[in-house]
């Protein structure tokens, strides 16, 4: 028999399947195994994972790569992607960290004088494949309308037995920590060109390297330390403050961070992106819970309670503080979604914490907010 090495399609566990053409990483197998499959990087799940979409119009450079997308199958809502190629500058992470791509039309040809690089290239030199001719405005509907669900992608020759055998092998996102996949194994310091005096410890989860800039941008000394790092280790230091970073996977599944977390609390001032301000919000006695689609795009109206000031921000995440019903003592919203009346910011008043589910640092998208790091600066140079 010969296979199609060309065809593939992706098979949802609804049992939906989306037809298309590969890109990026494929290879065949040996002689007399199973047909030709696609290459994946080394994982759990080869070419399994969760299904999300993202309604970002451009930015696929930075989405790619960022770790809070590890572990999941990314499908992409602009109907024309590849036509600025692929710009290893504005990576947020050392590589490619989706375990598949899923897009309308990839463009035959691409233009950018900051690189010679496609994004067919870029994936098949990380070893993830992408699937293109697919019908991305119904795959996106069906997930708006179901919720995120788990997929393969697997060639167009494979029964329905062995996808759905693949499937089984995909684990929910739910209670799933991947900070071990994502973290850095050791500190490191990252110094700016002119310092401003100021040390910040950053716990990476899956730290966009963005978040690493602005503070560098602001002359901050950061020390960069694993997901598993102690508070003792942490305030033994003797630092100005702690930034709680982004990341992928469950919060409520990271009982160890969290306590370290609820060690730091009121020790020194605390500021918590996306997961970050998840595992503050579960330190500080707060539940989270699965949202049905999540929430990712750079079009995202956010609202501050305070002032009812709106923000159109950046958004990457599939679970979300659950509103306290009574309100909290110990703890304040501060930040709204206009879309669906979910938490996005948090503060712990008299213990100079505070956090927020969006992306200050943006890339890609709207720069609205990242007054939001001056902001936790300023509680630092008053510790």
């Amino acid at each position: 028999m010969k296979f199609d090495v060309r065809r593939a399609k992706l098979v949802l566990k609804s049992g939906e399947i989306f037809p298309g053409v590969v890109f990026g990483a494929r290879r065949r197998l040996p002689a007399g195994s199973a047909p030709p499959a696609l290459q994946v990087p080394a994982s759990p799940t080869p070419a399994g994972g969760e299904v999300v979409f993202t309604t970002s119009m451009t930015g696929y450079t930075e989405s790619l790569t960022d770790p809070s997308f590890a572990g999941q199958i990314l499908v992409l809502t602009n109907p024309l992607i590849g036509n600025y190629g692929f710009e290893r500058r504005r990576m947020e992470s050392g590589k490619i960290q989706v375990v598949g791509l899923i897009v309308s039309e990839l463009s035959p040809v691409f233009s950018n004088p900051q690189t010679r690089l496609s994004l067919d290239a870029a994936l098949r030199s990380a070893g993830v494949p992408g699937l293109t001719g697919v019908d991305t405005r119904r795959l996106t509907e069906l997930l708006r309308d179901g919720g995120s669900q788990n997929g393969v992608l697997a060639p167009i020759e494979t029964p329905p037995a062995r996808a759905r055998a693949l499937l089984a092998a995909v684990p929910d996102m739910a209670g799933m920590d991947l900070s071990p996949r994502v973290t850095l194994k050791r500190p490191r310091w990252h110094l700016p060109k002119k310092k401003s005096g100021l040390k910040i410890a950053l716990v990476d989860y899956g730290v966009k390297q963005s978040i690493v800039n602005e503070l560098l941008r602001r002359g901050v000394s950061v020390w960069r330390v694993p997901a598993s790092t102690r508070a003792v280790d942490i305030l033994s230091a003797r630092l100005d403050g702690v930034l709680l970073s982004n990341g992928p996977g469950d919060p409520a599944a990271m009982r160890q961070p969290i306590g370290h977390i609820r060690a730091l609390l009121g020790k020194t001032p605390m500021f918590g992106i996306c997961l970050g301000h998840q595992l503050l919000g579960l330190a500080g006695g707060l539940k989270t819970f699965k949202l049905k689609f999540g929430h990712r795009g750079a079009n995202h109206p956010v609202r501050a309670s305070g002032n009812g000031r709106v923000a159109i921000t950046t958004q990457n995440h599939g679970f979300s503080v659950r509103m306290p019903r009574p309100p909290s003592r110990g703890c304040r919203i501060t930040h709204e979604s206009l879309y669906d009346g979910t938490v996005e910011g948090l503060e712990f008043p008299g213990k100079a914490a505070f956090g927020v589910q969006f992306h200050p640092e943006s890339s890609p998208g709207p720069r609205d907010s990242l007054d939001l790091f001056d902001r936790f600066l300023t509680m630092c140079k008053k510790r």
